[in-house]
């Protein structure tokens, strides 16, 4: 297996760095992608920009002008490279990784052959090394998106991998302007899908921007003083409570939204098999001690008393199954329409309803789809028969029947 390095670099003096530690990079990633953004680093650009970079096989440097689709783009054009694994990293913090803790960065690129997907973190050490303004917006950030995930985690660290059909994946589905977001919307896009989540935490994520325009990486004094110059300037502050906002809305946004499920096996969309989970004669069996005619009875009576059917109503059982509870009230003088899109299902209530001498009105159908319009009195939605679609789907549903009622 291989692993494709894929970056977006917007140089501030870290182009000799960069030199020097590129026949490093080389030796450890399948291929390299700079998405390249303007900046008034006119040495590095002019660098970057020459025959000596421009006919290295192994790398591929293009402008990004847009800003916002930097990490977008930098996946993307990773995907065309021939590698199995993709390692997202912001530059400046790779050239600091692989300066300051070589060992660790080349094992962690061993780790992304196992997952789909690894979030790099950073520990506790590495974490206040950072200015009081990131540390502080990038715990609540942090916090929301580890919420969501449900695992806790330090998203922001500028560091992930993907699997090649979890990149694809996400090139299929993300938002391509939002750059920052990512931090929150490709995990969480992921997690949604079904690819696996691995968290892991390194020293070598610290504090980067200390090393800008030195020969070498930052540490220690350095860092702490670099660290308080910054948090001096309120327009950093400001900045960074931006940042946090837009990747907590992302999450909060993307959260809310479904997206489709993958087998991470074949990369084909997993939807439930209706057929396997409800098929008749293994429901039967398995729910046949349970669904006694005394526990049918004592619910019968308690929609009853619940709904005050007192008097014969028109009434809509959903998903109702071999008509238990719908020839019942049928028998009780209610008006029945029974739904359900399992048709062996269906055939066993027809005969069940013939048997107690019953007039019940059963229809194969989908409840996503049904199209009643202000027809009755109740609408019955019993045991086990909801929620086995999206969010969207099963909001749909609870329309349906909504539409389905009488006024009132």
């Amino acid at each position: 297996m291989s692993v494709c390095l894929t970056t977006t670099w917007y140089p501030r003096g870290e182009f000799a760095r960069f030199k020097r530690f590129l026949p490093l990079l080389e030796g450890k990633y399948a291929g390299i992608v700079i998405s390249l953004i303007p900046s008034e680093d006119h040495e590095a650009m002019g660098q970057l920009a020459s025959g000596e970079f421009l006919s290295n096989s192994r790398l591929t440097i293009y402008v990004n002008d847009e800003q916002r689709r930097g990490r977008y783009l930098a996946l993307k054009k990773a995907l065309e490279v021939p590698a199995d694994f993709i390692h997202y990293t912001d530059m400046d913090r790779l050239l600091h990784w692989v300066e300051t803790r070589p060992a660790e960065w080349m094992q962690m690129v061993e780790e992304i052959e196992k997952f789909d997907c690894v979030i790099f973190g950073r520990t506790q050490a590495a974490f206040l090394t950072h200015p009081q303004a990131l540390i502080t917006t990038e715990k609540i950030s942090n916090q929301v998106v580890s919420y969501v995930l449900k695992k806790e985690m330090d998203v922001s660290a500028g560091s992930k991998s993907f699997s090649h059909s979890a990149a694809q994946y996400l090139i299929d589905h993300c938002q391509p302007d939002n750059s920052i977001g990512t931090d929150a919307e490709w995990l969480i896009l992921l997690k949604q899908a079904g690819f696996s989540l691995e968290y892991l935490q390194v020293d070598g994520l610290d504090w980067e921007s200390a090393d800008q325009y030195q020969m070498q990486a930052a540490h220690g004094e350095i860092q702490s003083q670099a660290a308080h110059i910054y948090d001096s300037d309120p327009n950093h502050w400001s900045r960074r409570i931006e940042i946090a906002h837009e990747i907590i809305h992302t999450a909060l946004e993307i959260s809310q939204k479904k997206f489709p499920v993958m087998n991470t096996n074949t990369t084909e969309t997993i939807e439930f098999d209706f057929n396997a989970v409800f098929n008749v004669d293994d429901y039967l069996y398995f729910y046949s001690e349970d669904l006694t005619d005394e526990r049918t009875m004592m619910e019968v009576d308690a929609l009853v008393r619940l709904l005050e059917l007192d008097k014969p109503k028109k009434i809509l059982d959903l998903a109702c199954g071999f008509g238990r509870h719908t020839n019942r009230l049928a028998a009780l003088g209610h008006h029945m329409t029974g739904v359900d899109i399992t048709a062996g299902f269906l055939e066993l209530a027809k005969q069940d309803a013939i048997q107690r001498g019953v007039n019940v009105h059963y229809q194969l159908g989908d409840m996503r789809n049904i199209s009643f319009e202000s027809e009755f009195d109740c609408v019955l939605l019993l045991f086990t028969a909801f929620g086995y679609f999206s969010d969207e789907e099963n909001l749909q549903v609870l329309i349906n029947a909504c539409k389905a009622l009488l006024p009132g």
